[in-house]
Protein backbone atom coordinates (compact mmCIF):
# COMPACT_ATOMS: atom_id res chain seq x y z
CA UNK A 1 0.00 0.00 0.00
CA UNK A 2 2.79 2.39 0.86
CA UNK A 3 4.41 1.64 -2.47
CA UNK A 4 1.20 2.48 -4.34
CA UNK A 5 0.83 5.79 -2.46
CA UNK A 6 4.44 6.70 -3.20
CA UNK A 7 3.94 5.95 -6.90
CA UNK A 8 0.81 8.10 -6.99
CA UNK A 9 2.57 11.01 -5.28
CA UNK A 10 5.50 10.84 -7.70
CA UNK A 11 3.10 10.66 -10.63
CA UNK A 12 1.16 13.75 -9.56
CA UNK A 13 4.41 15.60 -8.91
CA UNK A 14 5.73 14.72 -12.37
CA UNK A 15 2.49 15.84 -14.01
CA UNK A 16 2.64 19.15 -12.11
CA UNK A 17 6.20 19.77 -13.22
CA UNK A 18 5.36 18.84 -16.80
CA UNK A 19 2.45 21.26 -16.78
CA UNK A 20 4.56 24.24 -15.74
CA UNK A 21 5.26 26.76 -18.47
CA UNK A 22 8.91 27.66 -18.97
CA UNK A 23 9.70 31.33 -19.50
CA UNK A 24 10.88 32.08 -23.01
CA UNK A 25 12.31 35.46 -23.87
CA UNK A 26 10.73 36.41 -27.19
CA UNK A 27 12.57 39.71 -27.54
CA UNK A 28 14.30 40.21 -30.87
CA UNK A 29 17.71 41.90 -30.80
CA UNK A 30 19.30 43.93 -33.56
CA UNK A 31 23.01 44.21 -32.79
CA UNK A 32 25.27 46.83 -34.39
CA UNK A 33 29.04 46.91 -33.81
CA UNK A 34 30.12 50.53 -33.49
CA UNK A 35 33.84 49.78 -33.88
CA UNK A 36 33.51 47.87 -37.17
CA UNK A 37 30.38 49.58 -38.48
CA UNK A 38 28.67 46.25 -39.24
CA UNK A 39 25.70 44.34 -37.89
CA UNK A 40 26.53 41.45 -35.60
CA UNK A 41 22.92 40.30 -35.72
CA UNK A 42 20.46 41.45 -38.35
CA UNK A 43 16.95 40.03 -38.09
CA UNK A 44 15.53 39.45 -41.55
CA UNK A 45 12.06 38.59 -40.32
CA UNK A 46 10.37 40.38 -37.42
CA UNK A 47 6.91 39.40 -36.34
CA UNK A 48 4.42 42.05 -35.34
CA UNK A 49 3.79 42.61 -31.63
CA UNK A 50 7.20 41.13 -30.87
CA UNK A 51 9.42 43.26 -28.58
CA UNK A 52 12.41 44.54 -30.54
CA UNK A 53 15.54 46.13 -29.04
CA UNK A 54 18.23 47.94 -31.01
CA UNK A 55 21.63 47.30 -29.44
CA UNK A 56 24.88 49.14 -30.20
CA UNK A 57 27.98 47.31 -29.00
CA UNK A 58 31.54 48.43 -28.33
CA UNK A 59 30.75 52.12 -27.87
CA UNK A 60 32.16 54.41 -25.17
CA UNK A 61 29.16 55.81 -23.28
CA UNK A 62 31.27 58.68 -21.87
CA UNK A 63 32.42 59.91 -25.29
CA UNK A 64 29.20 59.54 -27.27
CA UNK A 65 25.54 60.19 -26.77
CA UNK A 66 23.17 57.84 -28.58
CA UNK A 67 19.60 58.63 -29.62
CA UNK A 68 17.40 55.99 -31.23
CA UNK A 69 14.04 57.05 -32.64
CA UNK A 70 11.72 54.18 -33.61
CA UNK A 71 8.98 54.90 -36.09
CA UNK A 72 6.17 53.39 -34.04
CA UNK A 73 7.18 54.45 -30.58
CA UNK A 74 8.58 57.24 -28.52
CA UNK A 75 12.17 58.29 -28.75
CA UNK A 76 14.45 55.79 -27.03
CA UNK A 77 17.50 57.08 -25.21
CA UNK A 78 20.61 55.59 -23.58
CA UNK A 79 20.19 53.63 -20.36
CA UNK A 80 23.03 55.71 -18.84
CA UNK A 81 22.17 58.90 -16.90
CA UNK A 82 23.20 61.56 -19.46
CA UNK A 83 23.38 64.62 -16.62
CA UNK A 84 25.60 62.69 -13.87
CA UNK A 85 28.15 61.49 -16.64
CA UNK A 86 28.64 65.15 -17.81
CA UNK A 87 29.03 66.28 -14.09
CA UNK A 88 31.58 63.24 -13.61
CA UNK A 89 33.11 63.42 -17.36
CA UNK A 90 32.97 67.28 -17.35
CA UNK A 91 36.44 68.56 -17.80
CA UNK A 92 36.09 70.11 -14.37
CA UNK A 93 39.42 68.74 -13.25
CA UNK A 94 41.29 70.66 -15.91
CA UNK A 95 39.30 73.79 -15.08
CA UNK A 96 39.95 73.18 -11.40
CA UNK A 97 43.68 72.88 -12.00
CA UNK A 98 43.67 76.20 -13.83
CA UNK A 99 41.63 77.71 -11.02
CA UNK A 100 44.10 76.33 -8.47
CA UNK A 101 47.03 77.89 -10.32
CA UNK A 102 45.23 81.22 -10.50
CA UNK A 103 44.40 81.03 -6.79
CA UNK A 104 48.00 80.30 -5.89
CA UNK A 105 49.23 83.19 -7.99
CA UNK A 106 46.72 85.50 -6.35
CA UNK A 107 47.76 84.37 -2.88
CA UNK A 108 51.45 84.70 -3.67
CA UNK A 109 50.98 88.19 -5.04
CA UNK A 110 48.85 89.41 -2.14
CA UNK A 111 51.14 88.13 0.63
CA UNK A 112 54.92 88.64 0.81
CA UNK A 113 56.79 85.46 0.04
CA UNK A 114 59.35 85.94 2.79
CA UNK A 115 59.44 87.52 6.25
CA UNK A 116 60.81 91.11 6.30
CA UNK A 117 64.06 91.73 8.11
CA UNK A 118 63.80 92.94 11.72
CA UNK A 119 65.72 96.09 12.56
CA UNK A 120 66.60 97.72 15.89
CA UNK A 121 63.74 100.18 15.64
CA UNK A 122 61.35 97.27 15.79
CA UNK A 123 62.40 96.52 19.37
CA UNK A 124 61.21 98.72 22.24
CA UNK A 125 63.81 101.32 23.17
CA UNK A 126 62.02 103.41 25.80
CA UNK A 127 59.02 103.88 27.99
CA UNK A 128 58.20 107.40 26.92
CA UNK A 129 54.60 106.60 26.15
CA UNK A 130 55.01 106.04 22.45
CA UNK A 131 54.36 102.34 22.87
CA UNK A 132 50.82 101.25 23.42
CA UNK A 133 52.11 98.87 26.13
CA UNK A 134 53.49 101.55 28.47
CA UNK A 135 53.15 99.32 31.55
CA UNK A 136 55.36 96.61 30.13
CA UNK A 137 58.95 96.57 31.34
CA UNK A 138 61.54 97.74 28.82
CA UNK A 139 63.69 94.68 29.17
CA UNK A 140 65.82 95.01 26.08
CA UNK A 141 66.61 98.70 26.71
CA UNK A 142 67.38 98.03 30.39
CA UNK A 143 69.75 95.24 29.49
CA UNK A 144 71.59 97.54 27.09
CA UNK A 145 71.92 100.29 29.73
CA UNK A 146 73.20 97.86 32.36
CA UNK A 147 75.77 96.55 29.93
CA UNK A 148 76.94 100.11 29.20
CA UNK A 149 77.32 100.83 32.94
CA UNK A 150 79.28 97.63 33.38
CA UNK A 151 81.61 98.61 30.57
CA UNK A 152 82.13 102.11 32.09
CA UNK A 153 83.02 100.67 35.53
CA UNK A 154 85.41 98.21 34.00
CA UNK A 155 87.11 100.99 32.02
CA UNK A 156 87.41 103.15 35.16
CA UNK A 157 88.98 100.30 37.15
CA UNK A 158 91.35 99.64 34.32
CA UNK A 159 92.33 103.34 34.30
CA UNK A 160 93.10 103.25 38.05
CA UNK A 161 95.08 100.08 37.60
CA UNK A 162 97.12 101.67 34.85
CA UNK A 163 97.78 104.74 37.06
CA UNK A 164 99.01 102.58 39.96
CA UNK A 165 101.26 100.69 37.64
CA UNK A 166 102.78 103.93 36.43
CA UNK A 167 103.36 105.13 40.06
CA UNK A 168 105.07 101.90 41.02
CA UNK A 169 107.24 102.14 37.95
CA UNK A 170 108.14 105.74 38.82
CA UNK A 171 109.03 104.85 42.45
CA UNK A 172 111.19 102.00 41.29
CA UNK A 173 112.99 104.28 38.88
CA UNK A 174 113.62 106.91 41.59
CA UNK A 175 114.97 104.25 43.92
CA UNK A 176 117.38 103.01 41.31
CA UNK A 177 118.53 106.50 40.47
CA UNK A 178 119.13 107.36 44.19
CA UNK A 179 121.12 104.20 44.82
CA UNK A 180 123.33 104.77 41.85
CA UNK A 181 123.99 108.34 42.84
CA UNK A 182 124.41 107.29 46.49
CA UNK A 183 122.35 110.24 47.43
CA UNK A 184 119.04 109.49 48.98
CA UNK A 185 116.18 111.93 49.34
CA UNK A 186 114.06 110.43 52.08
CA UNK A 187 111.48 113.22 51.83
CA UNK A 188 110.86 112.56 48.14
CA UNK A 189 110.63 108.85 48.69
CA UNK A 190 108.22 109.26 51.53
CA UNK A 191 106.05 111.54 49.45
CA UNK A 192 105.93 109.08 46.62
CA UNK A 193 105.06 106.25 48.95
CA UNK A 194 102.33 108.33 50.51
CA UNK A 195 100.84 109.00 47.09
CA UNK A 196 101.02 105.31 46.31
CA UNK A 197 99.14 104.46 49.48
CA UNK A 198 96.45 107.00 48.69
CA UNK A 199 96.09 105.60 45.20
CA UNK A 200 95.83 102.08 46.50
CA UNK A 201 93.20 103.11 49.03
CA UNK A 202 91.17 104.87 46.35
CA UNK A 203 91.58 101.90 44.03
CA UNK A 204 90.46 99.47 46.69
CA UNK A 205 87.41 101.57 47.46
CA UNK A 206 86.56 101.95 43.79
CA UNK A 207 87.17 98.32 43.14
CA UNK A 208 84.88 97.32 45.99
CA UNK A 209 82.11 99.61 44.80
CA UNK A 210 82.62 98.53 41.20
CA UNK A 211 82.44 94.84 42.10
CA UNK A 212 79.27 95.44 44.05
CA UNK A 213 77.76 97.38 41.18
CA UNK A 214 78.90 94.81 38.63
CA UNK A 215 77.32 92.07 40.71
CA UNK A 216 74.02 93.96 40.76
CA UNK A 217 74.26 94.61 37.02
CA UNK A 218 75.03 90.99 36.27
CA UNK A 219 72.07 89.77 38.37
CA UNK A 220 69.71 92.24 36.79
CA UNK A 221 70.99 91.48 33.30
CA UNK A 222 70.56 87.73 33.76
CA UNK A 223 67.04 88.24 35.08
CA UNK A 224 66.06 90.44 32.19
CA UNK A 225 67.78 88.16 29.70
CA UNK A 226 65.87 85.21 31.11
CA UNK A 227 62.57 87.02 30.66
CA UNK A 228 63.49 87.90 27.08
CA UNK A 229 64.62 84.36 26.35
CA UNK A 230 61.45 82.95 27.87
CA UNK A 231 59.32 85.22 25.68
CA UNK A 232 61.30 84.25 22.59
CA UNK A 233 61.14 80.57 23.50
CA UNK A 234 57.37 80.82 23.93
CA UNK A 235 56.99 82.43 20.52
CA UNK A 236 59.45 80.02 18.92
CA UNK A 237 57.55 77.08 20.42
CA UNK A 238 54.27 78.38 19.07
CA UNK A 239 55.90 79.08 15.71
CA UNK A 240 57.40 75.58 15.62
CA UNK A 241 53.98 74.07 16.38
CA UNK A 242 52.42 76.17 13.63
CA UNK A 243 55.08 75.06 11.12
CA UNK A 244 54.51 71.42 12.09
CA UNK A 245 50.76 71.79 11.59
CA UNK A 246 51.39 73.50 8.27
CA UNK A 247 53.69 70.67 7.15
CA UNK A 248 51.04 68.12 8.16
CA UNK A 249 48.43 70.11 6.22
CA UNK A 250 50.71 70.14 3.18
CA UNK A 251 51.15 66.37 3.38
CA UNK A 252 47.39 65.83 3.47
CA UNK A 253 46.87 68.40 0.70
CA UNK A 254 49.48 66.79 -1.55
CA UNK A 255 47.79 63.43 -0.98
CA UNK A 256 44.43 64.90 -1.90
CA UNK A 257 45.92 66.56 -4.99
CA UNK A 258 47.40 63.22 -6.02
CA UNK A 259 43.96 61.67 -5.71
CA UNK A 260 42.53 64.44 -7.89
CA UNK A 261 45.22 63.71 -10.46
CA UNK A 262 43.99 60.11 -10.38
CA UNK A 263 40.49 61.33 -11.19
CA UNK A 264 41.96 63.33 -14.05
CA UNK A 265 43.65 60.20 -15.39
CA UNK A 266 40.45 58.15 -15.10
CA UNK A 267 38.46 60.86 -16.87
CA UNK A 268 41.09 60.99 -19.63
CA UNK A 269 40.55 57.27 -20.23
CA UNK A 270 36.77 57.70 -20.14
CA UNK A 271 36.94 60.53 -22.71
CA UNK A 272 38.77 58.37 -25.29
CA UNK A 273 36.40 58.20 -28.30
CA UNK A 274 38.11 55.03 -29.59
CA UNK A 275 37.68 53.15 -26.32
CA UNK A 276 35.87 49.84 -26.07
CA UNK A 277 36.12 47.15 -23.44
CA UNK A 278 38.81 45.16 -25.25
CA UNK A 279 41.04 48.22 -25.55
CA UNK A 280 40.34 49.17 -21.94
CA UNK A 281 41.15 45.69 -20.67
CA UNK A 282 44.33 45.52 -22.73
CA UNK A 283 45.83 48.94 -21.94
CA UNK A 284 44.10 50.70 -19.05
CA UNK A 285 42.33 48.27 -16.73
CA UNK A 286 45.28 47.62 -14.41
CA UNK A 287 46.03 51.30 -13.81
CA UNK A 288 42.37 52.26 -13.49
CA UNK A 289 41.69 49.50 -10.94
CA UNK A 290 44.74 50.56 -8.92
CA UNK A 291 43.75 54.23 -8.96
CA UNK A 292 40.15 53.36 -8.13
CA UNK A 293 41.29 51.39 -5.07
CA UNK A 294 43.43 54.34 -3.94
CA UNK A 295 40.52 56.70 -4.44
CA UNK A 296 38.26 54.46 -2.38
CA UNK A 297 40.78 54.54 0.47
CA UNK A 298 41.15 58.30 0.16
CA UNK A 299 37.53 58.86 1.18
CA UNK A 300 38.67 58.42 4.78
CA UNK A 301 41.73 60.63 4.24
CA UNK A 302 39.53 63.57 3.29
CA UNK A 303 38.50 63.80 6.94
CA UNK A 304 42.19 63.88 7.91
CA UNK A 305 42.73 66.80 5.56
CA UNK A 306 39.85 68.73 7.10
CA UNK A 307 41.14 67.96 10.60
CA UNK A 308 44.69 69.09 9.73
CA UNK A 309 43.37 72.39 8.39
CA UNK A 310 41.38 72.91 11.60
CA UNK A 311 44.46 72.19 13.73
CA UNK A 312 46.48 74.59 11.59
CA UNK A 313 43.91 77.33 12.21
CA UNK A 314 44.09 76.71 15.98
CA UNK A 315 47.89 76.86 15.98
CA UNK A 316 47.81 80.06 13.95
CA UNK A 317 45.38 81.68 16.40
CA UNK A 318 47.62 80.86 19.39
CA UNK A 319 50.68 82.16 17.53
CA UNK A 320 49.17 85.45 16.39
CA UNK A 321 47.48 86.37 19.66
CA UNK A 322 50.24 85.39 22.10
CA UNK A 323 51.49 88.33 24.32
CA UNK A 324 55.06 87.02 24.29
CA UNK A 325 56.34 89.62 21.80
CA UNK A 326 54.42 92.58 23.21
CA UNK A 327 57.02 93.24 25.96
CA UNK A 328 60.07 93.10 23.71
CA UNK A 329 58.93 94.43 20.31
CA UNK A 330 57.14 97.35 18.79
CA UNK A 331 54.04 96.63 16.62
CA UNK A 332 56.13 97.07 13.47
CA UNK A 333 58.52 94.38 14.64
CA UNK A 334 55.69 92.07 15.62
CA UNK A 335 54.13 92.52 12.17
CA UNK A 336 57.41 91.60 10.50
CA UNK A 337 57.92 88.60 12.77
CA UNK A 338 54.43 87.34 11.93
CA UNK A 339 54.62 88.07 8.19
CA UNK A 340 55.85 84.60 7.25
CA UNK A 341 53.20 82.76 9.34
CA UNK A 342 50.59 85.01 7.75
CA UNK A 343 51.90 84.07 4.31
CA UNK A 344 51.70 80.34 5.08
CA UNK A 345 48.22 80.68 6.55
CA UNK A 346 47.01 82.59 3.48
CA UNK A 347 48.34 79.83 1.19
CA UNK A 348 46.66 77.16 3.31
CA UNK A 349 43.35 79.04 3.30
CA UNK A 350 43.52 79.53 -0.46
CA UNK A 351 44.17 75.84 -1.03
CA UNK A 352 41.39 74.85 1.36
CA UNK A 353 38.96 77.19 -0.39
CA UNK A 354 39.87 75.70 -3.76
CA UNK A 355 39.22 72.18 -2.47
CA UNK A 356 35.86 73.31 -1.09
CA UNK A 357 34.82 75.12 -4.30
CA UNK A 358 35.97 72.22 -6.43
CA UNK A 359 34.02 69.73 -4.28
CA UNK A 360 36.96 67.35 -4.19
CA UNK A 361 35.12 64.66 -2.24
CA UNK A 362 32.29 64.54 -4.81
CA UNK A 363 34.79 64.45 -7.69
CA UNK A 364 36.53 61.47 -6.08
CA UNK A 365 33.23 59.64 -5.56
CA UNK A 366 32.25 60.24 -9.17
CA UNK A 367 35.64 59.01 -10.41
CA UNK A 368 35.16 55.77 -8.45
CA UNK A 369 31.77 55.37 -10.12
CA UNK A 370 33.27 56.06 -13.56
CA UNK A 371 36.00 53.48 -12.95
CA UNK A 372 33.40 50.86 -12.01
CA UNK A 373 31.53 51.53 -15.27
CA UNK A 374 34.72 51.31 -17.32
CA UNK A 375 35.49 47.90 -15.76
CA UNK A 376 32.03 46.52 -16.63
CA UNK A 377 31.94 45.10 -20.15
CA UNK A 378 28.14 45.38 -20.37
CA UNK A 379 28.31 49.16 -20.02
CA UNK A 380 29.87 49.46 -23.48
CA UNK A 381 26.60 48.26 -25.03
CA UNK A 382 23.68 50.59 -25.66
CA UNK A 383 20.15 49.16 -25.47
CA UNK A 384 17.18 51.05 -26.77
CA UNK A 385 13.85 50.76 -25.05
CA UNK A 386 11.90 47.76 -26.41
CA UNK A 387 9.27 48.53 -28.99
CA UNK A 388 6.41 46.30 -30.16
CA UNK A 389 5.77 47.36 -33.77
CA UNK A 390 2.31 47.11 -35.24
CA UNK A 391 2.82 48.50 -38.71
CA UNK A 392 4.45 47.04 -41.74
CA UNK A 393 7.94 48.45 -41.45
CA UNK A 394 10.06 48.77 -38.36
CA UNK A 395 12.41 51.72 -38.54
CA UNK A 396 15.12 52.92 -36.15
CA UNK A 397 16.68 56.31 -36.75
CA UNK A 398 20.06 56.19 -35.01
CA UNK A 399 22.09 59.27 -34.16
CA UNK A 400 25.53 58.88 -32.54
CA UNK A 401 27.07 62.22 -31.59
CA UNK A 402 30.04 63.25 -29.49
CA UNK A 403 29.12 64.12 -25.96
CA UNK A 404 31.48 67.11 -25.76
CA UNK A 405 34.49 68.29 -27.82
CA UNK A 406 37.32 67.10 -25.59
CA UNK A 407 39.49 65.95 -28.49
CA UNK A 408 39.85 67.06 -32.13
CA UNK A 409 36.83 66.26 -34.29
CA UNK A 410 38.88 63.87 -36.42
CA UNK A 411 39.07 61.41 -33.51
CA UNK A 412 35.30 61.10 -33.21
CA UNK A 413 33.14 58.83 -35.35
CA UNK A 414 29.75 60.45 -35.36
CA UNK A 415 27.11 58.54 -37.29
CA UNK A 416 23.56 59.09 -38.48
CA UNK A 417 21.80 56.16 -40.14
CA UNK A 418 18.40 54.50 -40.40
CA UNK A 419 17.68 50.82 -39.94
CA UNK A 420 14.58 49.47 -41.71
CA UNK A 421 13.10 46.02 -41.60
CA UNK A 422 9.68 44.81 -42.82
CA UNK A 423 7.40 42.89 -40.49
CA UNK A 424 5.37 39.74 -41.00
CA UNK A 425 2.33 38.25 -39.34
CA UNK A 426 -1.05 39.64 -38.61
CA UNK A 427 -3.47 41.30 -40.98
CA UNK A 428 -2.58 44.29 -43.07
CA UNK A 429 -5.18 46.79 -44.25
CA UNK A 430 -4.29 49.08 -47.15
CA UNK A 431 -6.17 51.90 -48.78
CA UNK A 432 -5.33 52.44 -52.43
CA UNK A 433 -6.45 54.54 -55.34
CA UNK A 434 -6.22 53.75 -59.04
CA UNK A 435 -8.00 52.81 -62.23
CA UNK A 436 -10.28 49.89 -63.07
CA UNK A 437 -11.85 48.49 -66.22
CA UNK A 438 -15.05 46.43 -65.95
CA UNK A 439 -16.79 44.18 -68.45
CA UNK A 440 -20.54 43.41 -68.23
CA UNK A 441 -22.57 40.93 -70.35
CA UNK A 442 -26.18 41.54 -71.41
CA UNK A 443 -25.85 45.22 -70.76
CA UNK A 444 -26.92 47.05 -73.95
CA UNK A 445 -26.81 50.77 -74.25
CA UNK A 446 -29.61 52.90 -75.72
CA UNK A 447 -29.98 56.17 -77.50
CA UNK A 448 -32.66 58.28 -79.24
CA UNK A 449 -32.69 58.63 -82.96
CA UNK A 450 -33.80 61.71 -84.86
CA UNK A 451 -37.41 60.66 -84.59
CA UNK A 452 -37.24 60.29 -80.80
CA UNK A 453 -37.29 56.56 -80.97
CA UNK A 454 -35.21 54.39 -78.67
CA UNK A 455 -32.62 52.50 -80.56
CA UNK A 456 -29.85 50.21 -79.52
CA UNK A 457 -26.56 52.04 -79.54
CA UNK A 458 -24.21 49.13 -79.56
CA UNK A 459 -23.59 45.50 -78.69
CA UNK A 460 -25.15 43.77 -75.71
CA UNK A 461 -22.03 44.12 -73.49
CA UNK A 462 -20.48 47.08 -71.71
CA UNK A 463 -16.90 48.07 -70.91
CA UNK A 464 -16.78 50.72 -68.17
CA UNK A 465 -13.65 52.49 -66.88
CA UNK A 466 -13.72 53.95 -63.39
CA UNK A 467 -11.58 55.70 -60.83
CA UNK A 468 -11.29 53.14 -58.09
CA UNK A 469 -10.79 53.35 -54.35
CA UNK A 470 -10.12 50.05 -52.62
CA UNK A 471 -9.57 48.52 -49.22
CA UNK A 472 -7.24 45.54 -49.27
CA UNK A 473 -6.73 43.02 -46.51
CA UNK A 474 -3.73 40.74 -46.70
CA UNK A 475 -1.50 38.54 -44.61
CA UNK A 476 1.55 40.61 -43.74
CA UNK A 477 4.71 39.24 -45.35
CA UNK A 478 8.31 40.36 -45.67
CA UNK A 479 8.65 39.60 -49.38
CA UNK A 480 7.93 41.84 -52.33
CA UNK A 481 4.81 39.87 -53.32
CA UNK A 482 1.80 39.20 -51.13
CA UNK A 483 -1.78 38.07 -51.68
CA UNK A 484 -4.98 39.41 -50.26
CA UNK A 485 -8.54 40.36 -50.94
CA UNK A 486 -9.93 43.75 -51.93
CA UNK A 487 -13.24 45.55 -52.01
CA UNK A 488 -13.88 48.99 -53.35
CA UNK A 489 -16.03 51.60 -54.98
CA UNK A 490 -15.75 53.09 -58.41
CA UNK A 491 -16.44 56.64 -59.47
CA UNK A 492 -17.65 57.44 -62.97
CA UNK A 493 -19.17 60.40 -64.74
CA UNK A 494 -22.66 60.12 -66.12
CA UNK A 495 -23.95 63.13 -68.06
CA UNK A 496 -21.54 65.40 -66.23
CA UNK A 497 -22.34 64.02 -62.80
CA UNK A 498 -19.92 62.11 -60.57
CA UNK A 499 -21.59 59.07 -59.10
CA UNK A 500 -20.78 55.95 -57.13
CA UNK A 501 -22.06 53.22 -59.37
CA UNK A 502 -19.44 50.50 -59.31
CA UNK A 503 -18.73 47.96 -56.60
CA UNK A 504 -15.69 45.70 -56.80
CA UNK A 505 -14.52 42.64 -54.92
CA UNK A 506 -11.84 40.11 -55.66
CA UNK A 507 -8.36 38.76 -54.97
CA UNK A 508 -5.36 41.08 -55.11
CA UNK A 509 -1.65 40.70 -55.67
CA UNK A 510 0.48 43.20 -53.71
CA UNK A 511 3.81 44.27 -55.16
CA UNK A 512 6.43 46.03 -53.02
CA UNK A 513 7.10 46.46 -49.31
CA UNK A 514 6.41 49.96 -48.07
CA UNK A 515 5.23 51.68 -51.26
CA UNK A 516 2.93 49.10 -52.84
CA UNK A 517 1.09 48.55 -56.12
CA UNK A 518 -2.07 46.44 -56.11
CA UNK A 519 -3.19 44.32 -59.06
CA UNK A 520 -6.77 43.12 -58.58
CA UNK A 521 -9.10 40.90 -60.59
CA UNK A 522 -12.62 39.96 -59.58
CA UNK A 523 -16.33 40.60 -59.75
CA UNK A 524 -17.84 43.98 -60.36
CA UNK A 525 -21.38 45.13 -59.72
CA UNK A 526 -22.67 48.08 -61.71
CA UNK A 527 -25.93 49.84 -62.48
CA UNK A 528 -26.06 49.37 -66.22
CA UNK A 529 -29.70 50.63 -66.55
CA UNK A 530 -32.65 49.21 -68.57
CA UNK A 531 -35.83 50.49 -70.19
CA UNK A 532 -38.84 50.81 -68.03
CA UNK A 533 -41.84 48.55 -68.54
CA UNK A 534 -43.62 49.36 -71.81
CA UNK A 535 -40.52 50.72 -73.45
CA UNK A 536 -38.61 47.49 -73.75
CA UNK A 537 -36.48 47.26 -76.79
CA UNK A 538 -37.30 44.41 -79.14
CA UNK A 539 -34.39 42.93 -80.93
CA UNK A 540 -36.40 42.22 -84.03
CA UNK A 541 -37.87 45.70 -84.19
CA UNK A 542 -35.30 47.75 -85.98
CA UNK A 543 -37.28 50.91 -85.48
CA UNK A 544 -37.50 50.46 -81.75
CA UNK A 545 -40.21 51.88 -79.57
CA UNK A 546 -41.65 55.24 -80.29
CA UNK A 547 -41.87 57.65 -77.41
CA UNK A 548 -42.98 61.23 -77.10
CA UNK A 549 -40.38 63.76 -78.13
CA UNK A 550 -37.70 64.11 -75.40
CA UNK A 551 -34.09 64.99 -75.01
CA UNK A 552 -33.54 63.07 -71.78
CA UNK A 553 -33.52 59.31 -72.02
CA UNK A 554 -32.97 58.81 -68.25
CA UNK A 555 -36.67 59.29 -67.50
CA UNK A 556 -37.37 56.08 -69.46
CA UNK A 557 -34.56 54.12 -67.78
CA UNK A 558 -34.69 52.07 -64.53
CA UNK A 559 -31.81 50.92 -62.33
CA UNK A 560 -30.57 47.53 -63.19
CA UNK A 561 -27.43 45.99 -61.68
CA UNK A 562 -25.31 43.52 -63.55
CA UNK A 563 -22.39 41.45 -62.34
CA UNK A 564 -19.30 41.58 -64.44
CA UNK A 565 -15.59 41.22 -64.14
CA UNK A 566 -12.96 43.87 -63.55
CA UNK A 567 -9.23 44.37 -63.56
CA UNK A 568 -7.57 47.22 -61.67
CA UNK A 569 -4.27 48.70 -60.73
CA UNK A 570 -4.05 50.90 -57.66
CA UNK A 571 -1.36 52.56 -55.59
CA UNK A 572 -1.19 52.57 -51.80
CA UNK A 573 -2.23 55.81 -50.14
CA UNK A 574 0.87 56.50 -48.05
CA UNK A 575 1.58 59.87 -46.50
CA UNK A 576 3.68 60.88 -49.49
CA UNK A 577 0.96 59.83 -51.92
CA UNK A 578 -1.71 61.74 -50.02
CA UNK A 579 0.50 64.82 -49.98
CA UNK A 580 1.01 64.54 -53.73
CA UNK A 581 -2.74 64.21 -54.35
CA UNK A 582 -3.40 67.19 -52.15
CA UNK A 583 -0.89 69.29 -54.06
CA UNK A 584 -2.36 68.25 -57.41
CA UNK A 585 -5.83 69.16 -56.25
Amino acid sequence: MKTVNLILILSFWSVALWGQTNFVDSTSWIQYNFQTGSYLKDIKRIKVHTPVVFEIRNINPFAYTVTVTPKDSVVARSSFDKELLEAITNSELQKGAEKLSATQVEVNSSVANQAPELVTADFKNGTDGKSKNQESFNKISEIVKLQEQSWELKEKLQSYQDSLNRIESHISKIGNDTTNAQSKDSAAIAKVKEMEEIRKAEYDTLQSEAKKRLTEIEYKTKKLQKEVNDALKTYESLLSTFIQKYDAFLIDSRYLLRMLRYTNSINAVADNPQLDYNLFKRQFKGDVDRMSAELFKSLNEIDNYKRSHSELADAYFRLIYTPALDSIMEPSGIAKAQAYPNFLKAKADGLSKWFADYAADNIIKQAIWVASILSDSTQYNFHSSPIQPENDLLQFEVKIAKRRPVHPNALYREKNFTYRQPLYGGTRVDFSLGLAASYYWNAPTYELDTESRITKAGPDHMVAPAVLGMVTMSRRRTGYIAWGGSAGLGLDINEGKIQLSNFFIGPTMLLGKSERIFLSLGASLKDVGRLKSGYEYTIGDKLGTEIPPTSDLSSYMAKHYRIGVFASITYSLTKDALAMIKNLR
